[in-house]
């Protein structure tokens, strides 16, 4: 690995709470990363925070360690040349973009083409986000490509584990080549919860592994497209999600919500969303579950399905 040259500087930064309210400018004081890390990186207590402000590309995982804090700034973009790396967040993430210069997560091959389902996954189990204050990790006008669709550790693009982050007027996709349905997933697992807000999703699934009633778990005015499935329910006992936790989203062109390996017999709420795209103009999907599955979902609870495109849905970019 490359001797890392410390630098610090005083950057500004005007952030907006991910619950619509200004944080206000702020100065960040930090190490700025370099441009190429060959072998990827590490952060370091000692040399934390870092700052991205400008293009970082790495050959390797980026590994945000505990303790440490990474803020990414508008227009700042984190590379991953080639693909099967990682953004491994085991501290503290703020990626504070704007419309007009959002942060941005990519990935692109090191020579020729990504085949379909090539590029780098995230794991975050790092700092929660903090409804009550807007503190902790956050994702707020970004730009998240090529995640890998598919990947054997622990196969899912993008996992949340254990811990909870917020992301809000994110536009997230896959590599899916010419594939016509993704099979790439937002994991949440062991605990594990997500807060989605006017995001747009193509190629991902809401991949639920735990009960995440009592968590602070929303996925509110969100546009989905291009996934093989909307929800998928994970060797967990139902309901697992309470009304209104997935509300007032764009489903169109989602085929499938699936139950897979889920206990008990109660339904799922998932009312008050919209699926233009269901079977035979019923307003819901189709349901797969396995054998032995006696779980449902209510596609009704806490609202019918909605009869149109909720025009709130989507990023405002």
């Amino acid at each position: 690995m490359p001797k890392l040259v410390l630098v610090p500087f005083l950057a500004t930064c005007a952030c907006a709470a991910p619950d619509g309210a200004s944080a206000g400018p702020a100065a960040i004081t930090g190490t700025r990363l370099a441009g190429s890390y060959p072998d990827g990186f590490t952060t370091s207590p000692d040399a934390s925070p870092y700052v991205v402000d400008g293009t970082v590309t790495l050959g390797g995982d980026l590994w945000v360690t505990p303790g440490t804090a990474l803020d990414v700034l508008a227009g700042g973009t984190i590379d991953f040349a080639g693909t099967g790396h990682r953004l491994l967040i085991d501290g503290l993430l703020r990626a504070t973009g704007s419309a007009a210069a959002p942060a941005r997560f990519t990935a692109h091959p090191s020579r020729g083409y990504f085949a379909d389902g090539e590029g780098f996954q995230i794991v975050f189990q790092g700092v929660a986000y903090q409804p009550q204050d807007g503190s902790g990790s956050w994702i707020d006008h970004a730009e998240i490509t090529n995640l890998a669709e598919r990947s054997d550790d622990p196969e899912r693009p993008l996992n949340v584990v254990g811990s909870g982050i917020a992301l809000d007027h994110v536009k997230l996709s896959v590599n899916r080549g010419d594939l016509n349905f993704g099979s790439g997933g937002v994991r949440l697992a062991d605990g594990g919860w997500i807060i989605l807000r006017h995001c747009a999703i193509d190629g991902l699934a809401l991949v639920i592994e735990s009960d995440l009633r009592a968590t602070p778990f929303s996925v509110t005015d969100n546009v989905f497209r291009g996934g093989d499935s909307a929800i998928r329910i994970d060797e967990v006992e139902a309901p697992a999600l309470g009304p209104g936790q997935i509300d007032r989203n764009d489903l169109d062109g989602t085929l499938f919500a699936k139950l897979l390996g889920v206990s008990g017999s109660a339904t799922i709420p998932v009312g008050d969303n919209y699926w233009s795209d269901a079977p035979n103009g019923s307003g819901i999907p189709f349901l797969v579950s396995d054998d032995g599955v006696t779980a449902s979902f209510d596609f009704a609870d806490p609202a019918p399905p909605l009869p149109g495109q909720p025009t709130s849905a989507g990023p405002d970019w």
